[in-house]
C-alpha cells in the first residue's frame, strides 16, 4: 500500500477514535417523496458520515477562503496546494469507506442507497430527471473539478 494512503488511513482512524457523539454532523438532505427508509445508521456509520461531512466543510472553507483572496488554487504556494490535494484525497477515501459502511450495515449492495437527515439510510426515489450532475441523493454536486457539499 502506498505510504501516503497508509498515512491517510491512520489519520482517519485517529480522527474517528476521538470523535464524540455530541460532535457528530448528520446529513442534511431531507427525506424525499418516494424514498424508502431502510434503517437508521449505526454509531460506526454515523462516525464515518460525520467525519466525511467535517472534511467537506473544511475543504469548502478552504476553497471559499482562496476565492475570497481573489486567487486561483494553482497560484497557491506548492505546500498549500499539496495540503489541499491531500485533504481532497482523504475526503475521497473517507467517502468510499463511509458508503461501504452504509452498504455493509444495510446489506444492500445491489442498487442505489442514500443518506438523509435524522441519520436515515434510504433507497432513493427514482430520479425525476436525468441531470448531467448525476445522482445527488447525498446533497453533493460536481462543479468543475471540485466537489461541493452544500452542508
Amino acid at each position: 500500500m502506498p505510504k501516503r494512503m497508509l498515512e491517510c488511513l491512520e489519520q482517519i482512524v485517529k480522527e474517528l477514535d476521538v470523535l464524540k457523539p455530541e460532535d457528530f454532523l448528520p446529513p442534511v438532505a431531507k427525506l424525499e417523496p418516494g424514498d424508502t427508509i431502510l434503517m437508521e445508521m449505526n454509531d460506526e456509520t454515523k462516525r464515518l458520515c460525520s467525519l466525511w461531512n467535517k472534511s467537506a466543510n473544511e475543504n469548502n472553507s478552504f476553497v471559499k477562503d482562496v476565492i475570497s483572496r481573489g486567487i486561483d488554487l494553482l497560484e497557491l504556494p506548492e505546500e498549500e496546494q499539496q495540503k489541499f490535494l491531500y485533504s481532497i484525497d482523504k475526503h475521497k477515501l473517507l467517502e468510499g469507506i463511509m458508503w461501504f459502511s452504509v452498504r455493509k450495515q444495510t446489506n444492500f449492495f445491489n442498487g442505489d442507497v442514500g443518506i438523509r437527515s435524522n441519520w436515515m439510510i434510504v433507497k432513493p426515489a427514482p430520479p425525476k430527471d436525468t441531470s448531467p450532475l448525476g445522482n445527488t441523493s447525498t446533497g453533493s454536486i460536481w462543479k468543475g473539478d471540485i466537489l461541493l457539499f452544500p452542508f
